[in-house]
């Protein structure tokens, strides 16, 4: 018996034909993601460190960058467009 697939199971699928169809896109898309990840890193890194200074907890500093550098995301922002809504 065959397995019904979800529409959060053939994303990759799914994204994976659109950076075949227009491989342009794909690098360009995939170029500023990276890009846009870097920066939000060491921005991360930046704050947490400002934070420690200004005498807080180095634990919740970490947790509070970590929380701020998670915050982009490929799911979360496909969820955000709503293309994909159960």
């Amino acid at each position: 018996m065959r397995k019904m697939r979800t529409e959060r199971e053939d994303l990759p699928k799914i994204v994976a034909s659109v950076m075949v169809a227009v491989p342009g896109l794909g690098i360009r898309t995939g170029i500023i993601y990276l890009k846009t990840k870097r920066r939000l890193h060491k921005n991360a890194k930046h704050v947490m460190k400002g934070m420690i200074e200004g005498g807080m907890p180095e634990e919740i500093a970490r947790s509070l960058a970590n929380s701020y550098e998670e915050e982009l995301s490929v799911r979360r922002i496909v969820r955000g467009i709503g293309v994909f809504r159960p």
